[in-house]
């Protein structure tokens, strides 16, 4: 099992809450505990540095200077989906963030590589001993899509 998928299993385990059936929810609870740590471990690495936050809360102070306001002061957008935001003067913007890019040129090279060695990390195999349950021990009112996301379990 790759940590993303082990990151995937948490994510359905926890979706399964409301099933019943006391040998199942052990197996649940002992797998989440276990799968907790890998998912800690992905929380710390792909979490942003303090200084890239502050380049980020720049770029986006920038992006509001320098947007179109309709006449009730709304942004308005490119297109219907709200993707972009039209500015007054994009040559200006293009000047204003390619510095404000310079001066955090490391922080966003740190960044790119944080992301670059997290979605490796990502790739890894690693050694899951997940608590198994038989047949028997699934619930009656699971359904083939809950199934499905844990099959994993059952052995």
């Amino acid at each position: 099992m790759t940590n993303k998928e082990a990151l995937i299993l948490y994510k359905n385990l926890n979706e399964l809450g409301f099933l019943k059936g006391k040998t199942f929810a052990i197996a649940v609870i002992r797998n989440k505990r276990f799968l907790k740590e890998i998912v800690d471990i992905h929380e710390e690495m792909i979490k942003p540095h303090d200084t890239f936050i502050s380049y980020e809360q720049n770029k986006i102070e920038l992006g509001k200077k320098h947007a179109l306001k309709d006449e009730n002061g709304n942004y308005v957008f490119v297109d219907s989906e709200k993707q972009s935001i039209r500015l007054k003067n994009p040559e200006e913007y293009k000047i204003e963030l390619h510095n404000l890019n310079e001066t955090y040129k490391e922080v966003i090279l740190q960044r790119n590589t944080q992301i670059q060695q997290t979605n490796e990390w990502l790739e890894d195999t690693i050694e899951v001993l997940l608590n198994k349950i038989t047949e028997n021990d699934l619930p009656d009112d699971i359904s083939v899509d809950q199934l499905d996301k844990i099959f994993e379990m059952v052995g």
